[in-house]
Protein backbone atom coordinates (compact mmCIF):
# COMPACT_ATOMS: atom_id res chain seq x y z
CA UNK A 1 0.00 0.00 0.00
CA UNK A 2 3.05 2.44 0.60
CA UNK A 3 3.80 2.11 -3.10
CA UNK A 4 0.07 3.97 -3.89
CA UNK A 5 0.95 6.89 -1.54
CA UNK A 6 1.39 9.17 -4.39
CA UNK A 7 -1.33 7.80 -6.82
CA UNK A 8 -3.88 7.72 -4.08
CA UNK A 9 -3.11 11.18 -3.05
CA UNK A 10 -3.45 12.38 -7.04
CA UNK A 11 -6.39 10.50 -7.48
CA UNK A 12 -8.18 11.90 -4.31
CA UNK A 13 -7.03 15.77 -5.28
CA UNK A 14 -7.76 15.37 -9.42
CA UNK A 15 -11.14 13.14 -9.63
CA UNK A 16 -13.39 14.87 -7.20
CA UNK A 17 -12.70 18.05 -9.98
CA UNK A 18 -12.45 16.23 -13.43
CA UNK A 19 -15.97 14.44 -11.88
CA UNK A 20 -17.42 17.48 -10.96
CA UNK A 21 -17.11 19.58 -14.23
CA UNK A 22 -18.46 15.97 -15.98
CA UNK A 23 -21.50 16.31 -13.70
CA UNK A 24 -22.06 19.85 -14.53
CA UNK A 25 -20.85 20.32 -17.78
CA UNK A 26 -21.01 17.14 -19.47
CA UNK A 27 -23.01 19.01 -22.70
CA UNK A 28 -20.37 21.17 -23.18
CA UNK A 29 -17.12 18.66 -22.45
CA UNK A 30 -18.73 16.10 -24.59
CA UNK A 31 -19.89 18.96 -27.50
CA UNK A 32 -16.24 19.59 -27.70
CA UNK A 33 -14.84 16.09 -27.49
CA UNK A 34 -12.74 16.33 -30.48
CA UNK A 35 -10.67 19.42 -29.74
CA UNK A 36 -10.35 19.63 -25.75
CA UNK A 37 -8.30 16.44 -25.76
CA UNK A 38 -5.50 17.15 -27.71
CA UNK A 39 -4.86 20.11 -25.49
CA UNK A 40 -4.36 17.73 -22.70
CA UNK A 41 -2.31 15.60 -24.82
CA UNK A 42 0.47 18.23 -26.08
CA UNK A 43 0.32 19.99 -22.28
CA UNK A 44 0.74 17.17 -20.93
CA UNK A 45 3.22 15.67 -23.42
CA UNK A 46 5.70 19.10 -22.95
CA UNK A 47 5.62 18.99 -19.42
CA UNK A 48 6.37 14.86 -18.50
CA UNK A 49 9.18 15.85 -21.07
CA UNK A 50 10.38 18.95 -18.96
CA UNK A 51 10.02 16.85 -16.02
CA UNK A 52 12.34 14.40 -17.76
CA UNK A 53 14.87 16.81 -18.35
CA UNK A 54 14.43 18.24 -14.97
CA UNK A 55 15.22 14.31 -13.44
CA UNK A 56 17.80 13.86 -15.40
CA UNK A 57 19.57 17.05 -14.22
CA UNK A 58 18.99 15.82 -10.45
CA UNK A 59 17.05 18.32 -10.19
CA UNK A 60 14.26 16.50 -7.96
CA UNK A 61 13.55 12.60 -7.48
CA UNK A 62 10.92 10.37 -6.31
CA UNK A 63 11.08 8.13 -3.56
CA UNK A 64 10.71 4.59 -4.74
CA UNK A 65 9.20 3.65 -1.74
CA UNK A 66 6.20 5.99 -2.35
CA UNK A 67 5.32 5.16 -6.21
CA UNK A 68 4.68 2.38 -8.33
CA UNK A 69 7.72 1.57 -10.42
CA UNK A 70 6.83 2.18 -13.70
CA UNK A 71 7.75 4.99 -15.45
CA UNK A 72 7.76 6.68 -18.75
CA UNK A 73 11.64 6.97 -19.73
CA UNK A 74 13.01 8.33 -16.15
CA UNK A 75 9.39 9.64 -15.36
CA UNK A 76 7.48 8.00 -12.79
CA UNK A 77 3.94 7.13 -14.12
CA UNK A 78 2.46 8.68 -11.27
CA UNK A 79 4.30 12.12 -11.75
CA UNK A 80 2.87 11.70 -15.79
CA UNK A 81 -0.44 11.39 -15.03
CA UNK A 82 -0.48 14.04 -12.38
CA UNK A 83 0.22 16.51 -15.75
CA UNK A 84 -1.99 15.08 -17.91
CA UNK A 85 -4.99 15.54 -15.18
CA UNK A 86 -3.95 18.83 -14.40
CA UNK A 87 -4.17 19.51 -17.92
CA UNK A 88 -7.50 18.03 -18.07
CA UNK A 89 -8.61 20.15 -15.28
CA UNK A 90 -7.32 23.43 -17.32
CA UNK A 91 -8.90 22.49 -20.45
CA UNK A 92 -12.29 21.53 -19.55
CA UNK A 93 -12.53 24.78 -16.99
CA UNK A 94 -11.50 26.24 -19.78
CA UNK A 95 -14.44 24.97 -22.02
CA UNK A 96 -17.14 25.19 -19.27
CA UNK A 97 -16.34 28.54 -18.62
CA UNK A 98 -16.47 29.79 -22.16
CA UNK A 99 -19.94 31.63 -23.15
CA UNK A 100 -22.37 28.74 -24.51
CA UNK A 101 -21.77 30.42 -28.09
CA UNK A 102 -18.52 29.51 -28.39
CA UNK A 103 -18.83 25.99 -27.23
CA UNK A 104 -21.64 24.85 -29.62
CA UNK A 105 -20.10 22.45 -32.24
CA UNK A 106 -19.99 22.42 -35.73
CA UNK A 107 -18.10 25.59 -37.76
CA UNK A 108 -18.57 29.47 -36.07
CA UNK A 109 -21.48 31.32 -37.00
CA UNK A 110 -20.97 34.02 -39.85
CA UNK A 111 -21.30 37.45 -39.15
CA UNK A 112 -23.84 39.46 -40.91
CA UNK A 113 -22.67 41.51 -43.67
CA UNK A 114 -24.64 44.74 -44.53
CA UNK A 115 -25.52 45.93 -47.55
CA UNK A 116 -25.18 49.51 -48.38
CA UNK A 117 -28.02 51.84 -48.56
CA UNK A 118 -28.86 53.46 -51.86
Amino acid sequence: MVHMTYLLFLLGWALPILGLQWLIGWRKLWARRRRWPWAVLLVGSYLTLADSLAIAQHIWFFQPALILGPTLGNVPLEEALFYFLTAAMIAQGYILLLPASHTSPGPPPRPETETPAN
